[in-house]
Parts: structure tokens; C-alpha cells; sequence
């Protein structure tokens, strides 16, 4: 897996390269960051690096890659289980098979029938050829629903500050997407976007640094729950230039957003019930009511 993201991005970096052939090749910028070269290549290597932007910069992603902490690593997935899984997608595509051939039998058969010599049998054959095609149909929709999960983008942008050389907030305001852990201050300001893959339901909720819990979308008063459409942006606040504004209670704040393809049932009451908990049981508890689940925190000083 880490040769494989080394060697795309060592190919990313030589599209900007100037042609001159003055970049040490991938070898060497590996050797260099595993501190396996020799002393000489290692200098020459080291002065490139001041004055190539492009090199500095791979060499610092391949530390990345080759310091990466073990305990954060996705765990390798067995050859037996991928093996199952293969084999247990393959039987349901035969069964889908299946029926589609028993479907185009019957349909045979029927256009066969003497249609004025043989009513009863034609009505009996035509209810069974509907209902299989309706039982298909179903079964198929269900099938697709298992194979392509729900689907949810979330971003956080926030104008906030600019942090001076000497580690304090300054005058100048920017606006930057929010990562996790990232620092929004007083009186700045931030809003949400998200979007669904498929047509479904969502709602975005904020943990604020006074252990409240406050439901952002949609409105908590909507009679309806309207449906979110599928690859449309949705803002919270709505508006290009409505913003939340940050009170003066710092702390860590958390967003989550819920997704799913039918309203969710309960949530009211387990707002209620999650007002004043601790950050780790809101996560526990808004985990289990829903399968899709984004969270993001940042902090609020």
C-alpha cells in the first residue's frame, strides 16, 4: 500500500517538473527520506531540496507515508473473507438471473395461449406473469439498496482570523474550510454545506462547549419533513450570506449531520435526552440512530 502511494505521488509531482532533469529520480528521494544514503548524495540531495519546492515538498508526504502510526492503519482485510464476500455477490447475480429467465418463460408462454379458446388459464397466467415481474422489481430495488449505501459530503467553512507570527488571532478576517480540530474564535463565523448521493433524509445538529446539544436542519417545528435531493448542495443557515456567529463560551464545539433513506423516528425525544451529556455519549447514542454519521469538532476560543 506504501509503495503504491509513493509511486502516485512521485508521478503527480514530475507533471510539474521542469524538464531539465535535475530532480533526483523516485529511488533516490526514497533512499533520502528512509535516511539510507550515503553521506555524499545525501548533501547534494539536501541542497536541491532548498531551492526545489516540488522535491521538498514529496519528500515530506513520503515521511508521511513511511511514519505513518501504525495503530491509525486500516487493518488488512483476509484473503477468505474477500473470497466470501466475491462468492456470496455472485449468487445473488445468479439469482437475479434466474428469475429474469423465468420471467421471459412465462411471458412465452402467455403470448402462446389461444387467448379467446382458453380465457381462464390466460387470466390466470397473465395475474402470475404481473405479480413475478412486481416481486422482481422489488427485489431488485432492495438489492441495489444493499449494494449502494447512502452517501454524505459535509464541509464546515468558517471566517475566522488570521493567526500572527507570534501565535495570537489578527485583524485580517479569511474564509477556510474547517478540519477536524481546526480553531474558530468569538464573535467569527462559520456555516455547513452537505450533500446525499440519493434522495433521503438529513439532519445537522451542533454539540456546542456548554454540553448543548441544537438541531441546525431542518427546522425543529416543521410539521413535514421534506426529502433532501440527490447531488444538490444544501447550506446551513440557508442564504449565500447567512452565517452563524460564534457566542463568547469557548471550548470544543461538534457538528453532526444524519443521513438516511427514511425519516428518522424518535430523534425529538433523544435530543432531549442528550441534552448535558458528555461529547462521547452523543456520539455513542447519534451513532447508533442512524448508518451514516459525519462528525466533525473544532475549538472555539
Amino acid at each position: 500500500m506504501e509503495d503504491k502511494l509513493i509511486k502516485e505521488a512521485f508521478s503527480e509531482m514530475k507533471k510539474g517538473l521542469p524538464k531539465t532533469g535535475e530532480c533526483p529520480d523516485e529511488a533516490d528521494l526514497v533512499c533520502f527520506a528512509e535516511g539510507i544514503m550515503d553521506e555524499k548524495k545525501t548533501e547534494r540531495i539536501e541542497k536541491h531540496l532548498v531551492s526545489c519546492s516540488k522535491c521538498c515538498d514529496y519528500v515530506v508526504s513520503l515521511n508521511k507515508v513511511i511514519n505513518f502510526p501504525a495503530e491509525e492503519r486500516l487493518p488488512e482485510v483476509p484473503t477468505e473473507q474477500l473470497r466470501k464476500v466475491s462468492a456470496l455477490v455472485k449468487d445473488r447475480e445468479k439469482d437475479i438471473l434466474s428469475n429474469l429467465e423465468r420471467i421471459t418463460q412465462f411471458i412465452k408462454e402467455f403470448f402462446s395461449f389461444d387467448w379467446i379458446a382458453q380465457p381462464i388459464p390466460v387470466a390466470v397466467k397473465s395475474g402470475a406473469v404481473v405479480f413475478l415481474v412486481l416481486l422482481i422489481v422489488s427485489t431488485t430495488f432492495l438489492y441495489r439498496q444493499q449494494r449502494e449505501p447512502l452517501s454524505l459530503q459535509m464541509e464546515v467553512i468558517g471566517k475566522t482570523r488570521v493567526i500572527t507570527t507570534r501565535g495570537t488571532p489578527g485583524e485580517e478576517i479569511v474564509e477556510k474550510i474547517i478540519k477536524e480540530g481546526d480553531t474558530l474564535y468569538s464573535n467569527g463565523y462559520c456555516r455547513i454545506n452537505f450533500e446525499l448521493d440519493q434522495d433521503g433524509y438529513a439532519y445537522v445538529l451542533l454539540y456546542d462547549s456548554t454540553n448543548k446539544l441544537h438541531q441546525l436542519y431542518p427546522d425543529y417545528d416543521t410539521a413535514i419533513l421534506q426529502k433532501v435531493k440527490a447531488k444538490t448542495k444544501y447550506t446551513i443557515p440557508e442564504g449565500e450570506d447567512n452565517w452563524f456567529r460564534l457566542d463568547d463560551y469557548t471550548g470544543m464545539e461538534t457538528v453532526f449531520i444524519l443521513a438516511s433513506s427514511k425519516p428518522i423516528s424518535g430523534l425529538r425525544e433523544t435530543f432531549a435526552d442528550l441534552q448535558g451529556l458528555s461529547r462521547e455519549e452523543v456520539v455513542k447514542t447519534l451513532k447508533s440512530k442512524a448508518r451514516v454519521v459525519k462528525v466533525l469538532s473544532f475549538k472555539h476560543q
